[in-house]
């Protein structure tokens, strides 16, 4: 498992019901962010077993049965929504349904956020070099356009913790440009 899993884990429940105004691209934030994080009562299961999912992501799903990053409550454009195990199943049959050009073995849909439509995808074929990547599925975009901001959930989490729920990996590809 990743260093940083229990970490992010930890740092997860720690920001439940916190209130941000963060700064986005120098500006600060004219409306509240609210991390909403529900501690699951599983008792350290999951659904199902499954080898190739990564072991942070197991670990995030045991942990939590709800979790909502920087949350826009008064217009609903802002946040990362993580899905559970039976949410992220249900996704990612409906983007092998709905995507299936783009669609890989080992495409894990994992959340969504708030306000486009782009979504979280993380990497579990064990065979593949990207395994355990984080994947940004953007909605008009080809497979090989699509941002890849972490190697790792725990990774990407801490660092889209750090950036206060701003999208870091957008910011820094327009630095780049």
């Amino acid at each position: 498992m990743c260093h940083e899993g229990p970490h992010i884990i930890s740092k997860i429940a720690g920001l439940s019901g916190a209130r941000v105004r963060p700064l986005y691209r120098g500006v600060q934030c004219p409306f509240d962010l609210v991390t909403t994080a529900v501690e699951s009562d599983s008792n350290g299961r999951t659904d199902t077993y499954d080898p190739s999912i990564p072991d942070e992501v197991s670990d995030f799903w045991r942990s939590f049965e709800r979790v909502v990053l920087f949350e826009d409550i008064e217009y609903g454009q802002w946040g990362l929504h993580l899905f559970d195990e039976a949410e992220s199943q249900v996704a990612t049959r409906e983007y092998a349904r709905s995507r299936p050009a783009e669609f890989a073995a080992g495409d894990l849909i994992l959340g969504e956020f708030l306000g486009d439509s782009e979504i979280l995808l993380i990497r579990t074929n064990i065979q593949s070099a990207d395994y355990g990547s984080v994947l940004i599925v953007l909605p008009l975009y080809r497979r090989d356009e699509w941002d890849r901001p972490a190697d790792s959930l725990a990774t990407f989490l801490d660092t889209y913790i750090e950036a206060q729920g701003e999208k870091y990996w957008e910011t820094n590809s327009m630095a780049s440009s």
